[in-house]
């Protein structure tokens, strides 16, 4: 083909936003089909030949390239790229300046060979003989880059670059569970504490060692729950505190060397044994960690924590673990943790792990609040909040009721209604009214009680596959229910106020399956 004369003024100043990093030169597909086989992101620089390419059917009937006579892109090459920003991108020979290279460029939305018509930019001239296009991107979009010569000019080496202007795209948000159980959701007896009897359980603190890296996460991450069983427990005390801590472990084993970064505790009911099975997971705020931080986890129960002849053993079983559990015992001459093999219990294999967030962190606030409160006795209403995850599946909720009157007692109360009923004998406004009264439940058992302390706050992590109903007519239950994706539970805080009672608002969440 005879190329039609270009008339060509002075080449005009180019104004980089930047300098772009140059990368490994692109591989030269001559194939749209292969595109995506040369992928790159985001700001570049990358040295290309279409010397030895064909020119295929592909891109060669493109209005928007026609040029001096032609739309046609000789011996063109093929790459994806994708976009790191909100804004846009100029894609450019540019810095080909000074070489004998006449190129075009044209850019479709994707990553598979295009269909005619369906370009979002192309250019033959913008610099000299060298070509400019620019189109505005969203992170995360990909698109198939045709880059060639103008037909009948002379292939050869060139440099593609690519700058964007914009917002740069947030880091994905990924979930990842650590385990270091062959088995984490059965639990056998045979598990280990340090006792003083008849006094009970001394302090015992249970330890596993993370490395993220051999998790998979590779960036800064945050621990966002903690899951770990119970064998038994036994005393007479109604319910017995555990702690959870995420420590640094960078200083591990010694535990003066191992800050906490998050911790939370939570109150287990005694009378638990092995055939409950009791494996819980309770949500915990750590905070940014920084990319490599060791994580010591710890359970943790405390001497006078509960009544003298208080027993706690943890969840554990002999099925294997991939890295050793650990034991931290004062009174038992264990003040940093040790192997459990290393005190003659090598198949006490502790369930617990966590679960560790990288792109975060993010809002876990839940659900849309309705139901105006009315005021207590300290001249404000009580707040009711939920945090944690809508995804039925993560079971991670903590229910809180804040901006109560300090040293009261209450609990939550769960259901499918959203009316508004003024109680007789009480102040407040009850919000859970209407729909079905036998899927009306009340966190007022053992250990599900709060008092609301100086801060005038109480809090609850909820069992999603345990949510308390009424039982329906039938006087033996069932008195739980799981809960389901796709369905919309309430929640609402009933706290004691002096001589009355009060209500807090309420909060709705639509529960959710998980992505696939």
């Amino acid at each position: 083909m005879t190329r039609v004369s270009k008339t060509l003024g002075a080449t005009a100043a180019l104004l980089f936003v930047g300098t772009p990093a140059f990368g490994q030169a692109l591989s030269n597909q001559d194939d749209c089909a292969n595109a995506s086989v040369d992928t790159r992101t985001g700001d570049g620089a990358w040295d290309f030949d279409n010397s030895g390419a064909t020119t295929g059917p592909d891109g060669q009937a493109e209005g928007a390239c026609y040029s001096f006579g032609t739309d046609d892109i000789q011996s063109d090459i093929w790459f994806v790229w994708e976009a790191s920003v909100d804004g846009s991108v100029v894609i450019d020979t540019c810095a080909s300046i000074g070489t004998n290279t006449d190129t075009k460029i044209a850019a479709y939305p994707g990553t598979s060979c295009p269909a005619d018509g369906s370009s979002v930019a192309c250019n033959d001239d913008t610099c000299g003989l060298l070509s400019e296009i620019s189109f505005a991107v969203a992170c995360g979009e990909s698109y198939v880059i045709q880059l060639g010569s103008f037909p009948g000019s002379t292939d050869g080496t060139a440099t593609v670059t690519a700058i964007q202007a914009g917002t740069a795209c947030s880091p994905p948000i990924t979930e990842t569970e650590w385990t270091q159980s062959v088995d984490n959701t059965t639990l056998q007896a045979g598990s280990v504490a340090c006792l003083s009897s008849p006094a009970g359980i001394t302090d015992n603190s249970y330890y596993r060692l993370y490395d993220p890296a051999s998790c998979g996460v590779v960036g800064d991450f945050e621990v966002v729950d903690v899951t770990f069983g119970i064998e038994s427990t036994s005393g007479p005390s109604d319910c017995q505190t555990v702690f959870l801590n995420v420590r640094d472990g960078t200083g591990f084993p010694v535990v003066a060397n191992m800050p906490i970064l998050g911790s939370t505790s939570f109150q287990v009911p005694t009378g638990i044994d092995i055939t409950d099975q009791y494996i819980r997971t309770i949500p915990i705020t750590t905070g940014i960690i920084p990319a490599g931080t060791p994580i010591a986890l710890e359970l943790m129960s405390l001497n006078g924590q509960s009544a003298p002849g208080d027993f706690l053993f943890p969840g554990a079983n002999a099925l294997g673990e991939t890295a050793d559990s650990y034991i931290a015992a004062a009174d038992c001459g264990i003040p940093d943790p040790l192997p459990m093999g290393a005190i003659g219990f090598p198949d006490v294999h502790l369930v617990l792990d966590l679960t560790a967030r990288e792109g975060g962190p993010i809002d876990d606030t839940l659900g849309t609040n309705y139901c105006t409160a009315n005021t207590h006795s300290g001249g404000i209403p009580g707040v009711m909040s939920a945090n944690g995850s809508a995804i039925v599946a993560d079971n991670r909720l903590t229910l809180t009721a804040s901006d109560l009157p300090p040293n009261e007692f209450g609990y939550f109360i769960a259901g499918p209604g959203n009316g508004t009923v003024a109680p007789a004998n009480s102040s407040g406004i009850f919000c859970l009214a209407g729909g079905d009264p036998n899927h009306l439940g009340r966190y007022d058992g053992l250990c599900e009680l709060f008092d609301s302390g100086v801060s005038g706050t109480g809090s609850l992590a909820i069992d999603l596959n345990n949510v308390p109903i009424a039982g329906g007519v039938d006087p033996n239950g069932p008195f739980t229910r799981a809960l389901l994706p796709g369905e919309t539970w309430n929640f609402q805080c009933w706290f004691r106020d002096s001589a009355t009672n009060n209500f807090t608002d309420a909060v709705s969440i639509l529960f959710e399956q998980a992505p696939r």
